[in-house]
């Protein structure tokens, strides 16, 4: 990746990348957003799909709050001015501020830069600084075109959420600090003094209504019965409520909150909304969401925070002792008053949802009649009629542990490797069968779990070629391929085939797999029953990354990646054997000294002075031989005669302030992130990010490419 344009937001990256940050940009949050599709609305932008930042931005467009550019785009990490945060902020209040700042929209601010303010945020500035959200600078002026920083815009929305009187201590440390209390900084690469980015506010904007307090006036329904999501700081009616969906239907919702106390009744969905975290509305009874209605009271943002949780067992039969204090309705259904419960054969009780906390009860999927009444094996039916003792039951629970789905048969279990996963239609694609030669597509859900090598962990954090055990509850003639359970494992084995050997048994005939790794070291696998090469050459010789299953088996093989790391290059060597001259590379490599021989036809580097230089090496793979040698160029500073100085540091990134020849910090900063491959080095050893001196001069390193990936000093 080349170096960014001046302007450009900060950089999240593969590599240690560099964006340099200041100027004011050109464009507005005034600009139409795109229409919303009809039903399930696909990402608000064409240009935010997998920004950390999203949800918040989808919401924000959705709410009125924030808008994009012609074309469909947000530009979410370009830089916001202070004058365009400002609009937001009033925004983000809600209707009646806006209305004030529109009635104040004539009226000059009283900023000693009030020219250079422009006409269209006088409103906005003016209603901001008469309610004390900005403050302006010791000089008199509010600087309205410069970047705002990530703290400034964290301290404006503090003081707008009514915060502000718990803020202590000396700025900016005072509000950097309450910015991280508050939440407001999860999500965002939060540097205190840098210039923020449209994506970073929008998330800092949506963490701060998220931590909004309840307010206590202004509710046209009488006092509120649950958290708001929305500001209202004006008094408005909340339009954003967060709580469990206890009914929902292809059209309406309906959600409560803790206290079992109805807050969106029955709303009706928009004919445009969006639905993040899930897709298809009608299963997400009993999730935890965000529910955002709009100025008709229809539905039109929905975020799932919390999904259902999944669990399964055997229905008892007459043997399993009544719980104490539970009344026996049948051999697998007990009450207390007027709540039912399953009663598994472990002797655990599962509430079911009754119709008392919800207009259609726990819903019921049964194994329909052997004759073929219907093409389904699953019929959902109502009651518990058609249950039976010893039924294999899989339940869907709510926020409240209470059973809102119940799907009476076993689930089928399904062993493969995942080739495709869509987040936008929550599906996952298995191959299975020998040689892959099959494939099921699954449906994720809001209960579905997850696992990675034995984690909690989700969807997205899969890839391809992951091995996976699935349990699937339907057969999909109805739409209900459900996963119940993923149980995904990701570990590799990478080198040099040095033995291959069939082995023969009642089952039939394996291989095992012999691999030398990067440093001699032999892993020796067994190919499992579905064993599929994909392609790759599997002689003796040569180089694969084999793909293991969790019993340490092979599922996959193919062709390996070369491996490229940066090194300090400290010596040339040349070495004379019986089997001719080679020439090496001898460098510190993470701290580690390591000897590099060159593959034929690769030219020696140049004679390195004393102190040696950094270089990108290029491995063969499993091996240590070098295909190619690339010496790292310094980086210069834009300006003749600047330095690089450490301006801050952490574990995972660095941000230098460039210097003038005066010693004065210009306008100009580097945001560096640490990923792999990238090094600092104090000229003797390797350094942690984190220990990074403060204020020291650096030097920055980079490949012919611009990818910044290294620091020396």
């Amino acid at each position: 990746m080349g170096k960014a344009p001046v302007g450009a937001g900060r950089a999240r990256g593969a590599r240690l990348c560099a964006w340099f940050l200041g100027l004011a940009l050109a464009g507005s949050l005034s600009a139409a957003a795109p229409a919303l599709a009809a039903s399930v609305a696909g990402p608000a932008y064409s240009d935010i799909a997998g920004n950390p930042a999203a949800t918040a931005i989808t919401f924000l467009t959705t709410e009125g709050v924030l808008n994009g550019y012609p074309g469909g785009t947000f530009k979410p990490t370009q830089l916001i001015t202070r004058a365009e945060f400002t609009k937001a902020v009033v925004a983000l209040l809600g209707p009646r501020a806006q209305d004030a700042a529109q009635a104040l929209s004539n009226i000059t601010p009283t900023f000693k830069d009030a020219k250079q303010i422009p006409t269209w945020a006088w409103g906005y500035v003016n209603y901001a600084q008469g309610n004390g959200l900005v403050q302006g600078y010791p000089n008199g002026t509010f600087q309205p075109n410069a970047n705002i920083t990530d703290v400034e815009a964290a301290a404006i929305l503090i003081r707008a959420i009514g915060d502000a009187a718990t803020v202590t201590g000396v700025w900016p440390s005072n509000y950097t600090v309450a910015a991280y209390n508050l939440g407001l900084t999860q999500g965002v690469n939060f540097v205190t003094n840098l210039p923020a980015s449209r994506g970073d506010v929008a998330q800092m904007a949506y963490n701060a209504a998220l931590a909004a307090p309840t307010l206590q006036s202004g509710y046209t329904s009488g006092t509120p019965t649950g958290p708001p999501l929305y500001m209202g700081g004006d008094g408005i009616q909340q339009s954003a409520w967060s709580g469990t969906i206890s009914a929902v239907t292809s059209t309406n919702v309906t959600l409560m909150n803790a206290q079992h106390q109805v807050i969106v009744n029955d709303a009706p969905l928009a004919n445009s909304y969006y639905l993040v975290g899930g897709s298809n509305v009608t299963t997400l009874l009993g999730a935890q969401a965000l529910v955002a209605e709009n100025t008709q009271g229809q539905v039109d943002f929905i975020e799932v925070q919390q999904g259902v949780k999944q669990q399964s067992g055997t229905l008892a039969n007459s043997t399993v002792p009544t719980p104490s204090g539970l009344t026996r309705v049948n051999d697998w259904l007990v009450q207390n008053g007027t709540q039912q419960s399953l009663l598994l054969s472990s002797g655990a009780t599962v509430p079911v949802l009754s119709t008392q906390s919800s207009s259609s009860g726990t819903t019921y999927y049964v194994n329909a009649p052997s004759s073929g009444a219907s093409l389904d094996p699953l019929s959902e039916v109502p009651g518990t009629a058609s249950l039976a003792d010893g039924d294999s039951v899989n339940f869907v629970l709510n926020s409240s542990g209470q059973a809102t789905a119940v799907y009476a048969t076993a689930p089928t279990i399904v062993n493969g490797v995942v080739t495709s996963i869509n987040t936008t239609s929550n599906t996952l694609t298995v191959a299975t069968g020998s040689q892959d030669s099959s494939s099921e597509t699954v449906a994720i859900q809001p209960w579905t779990q997850v696992t990675l090598n034995g984690a909690g962990s989700d969807l997205a954090a899969l890839q391809q070629n992951d091995i996976v055990n699935v349990e699937i509850v339907g057969n999909g003639n109805q739409g209900d391929t459900n996963a119940a359970l993923i149980a995904a494992t990701r570990q590799t084995a990478s080198g040099t085939i040095s033995a291959l050997a069939v082995q023969s048994s009642a089952g039939g005939t394996s291989t095992q797999i012999s691999l030398t790794e990067s440093g001699g070291t032999t892993v020796t696998v067994t190919e499992d029953p579905e064993f599929d090469a994909n392609g790759a050459n599997l002689a003796v010789g040569e180089p694969a990354t084999l793909i293991l299953d969790a019993q340490g088996q092979a599922r996959l093989a193919e062709a390996a990646s070369p491996t490229e790391t940066v090194v300090l290059v400290e010596q040339l060597l040349t070495t004379q054997t019986t089997t001719g001259t080679f020439n090496q590379i001898q460098a510190n490599d993470a701290g580690q000294q390591v000897t590099y021989t060159l593959a034929t036809g690769v030219a020696q580097p140049s004679q390195p002075p004393a102190t040696g230089y950094l270089a990108e090496i290029t491995l063969q793979p499993g091996t240590t031989t070098v295909t190619s040698v690339v010496p790292l160029t310094a980086f210069t500073a834009p300006g003749s005669g600047y330095t690089l100085k450490v301006l801050s540091s952490s574990a995972s990134s660095a941000v230098i302030q460039e210097i003038d020849p005066q010693g004065q910090a210009t306008s100009t900063a580097f945001y560096v992130s640490v990923s792999q491959g990238a090094v600092a080095f104090n000229g003797t050893t390797y350094v942690p990010f984190s220990q990074l001196p403060v204020g020291q001069v650096v030097d920055i390193w980079q490949a012919p490419g611009g990818q910044l990936l290294g620091i020396t000093y």
